[in-house]
């Protein structure tokens, strides 16, 4: 068996601060509500009370280097540092798991919201089979799959 090779997807989980920079999903600003969800009849009668606050984040110190990187796809960016200033999330991804490509809408969706923020992401593609590892089945699942 070959060596396995590792991409980075930049602008598609893990979520760093690059340079000092942080925010809360969710904070003061972005108050989260909850899913509606249907109700049993008994719990009508119990009060609920809902209040969600952004958590406080420690500082945890620089980002730990990625190693190891083969190359970078759909990007001018190869590195972190070129992202410094920015939240960043880190997304460990393959395109052929159901669980990787269930989480997509909702990263994009993220993406969406937090962008003009100062949000970026970044996927590592770690495949787990031989055809993952193709740079050429990468782009063309990337593609098929909307990963941006």
């Amino acid at each position: 068996m070959g060596r396995s090779r590792t991409f980075a997807v930049a602008g598609l989980v893990a979520v760093i601060a690059v340079g000092g920079a942080a925010f809360a999903l969710g904070g003061p600003d972005d108050p989260v509500e909850p899913a509606a969800a249907a109700e049993p009849a008994w719990a009508s009668s119990i009060p609920v009370t809902t209040t969600v606050s952004a958590p406080e984040l420690p500082d945890r110190g620089l980002h730990p280097e990625l190693v190891d990187i083969d190359g970078w796809l759909q990007s001018d960016v190869t590195s972190l540092e070129e992202l410094e200033g920015k939240v960043v999330a880190v997304q460990f991804w393959t395109f052929g798991c159901r669980n990787c490509k269930a989480t997509l809408p909702h990263m994009a969706e993220l993406y969406e919201t937090y962008r003009d923020r100062g949000f970026e992401i970044v996927g590592i593609h770690a495949p787990e089979f031989g055809f993952e590892a193709e740079v050429a089945n990468i782009t063309v699942a990337a593609a098929e799959l909307g990963v941006t």
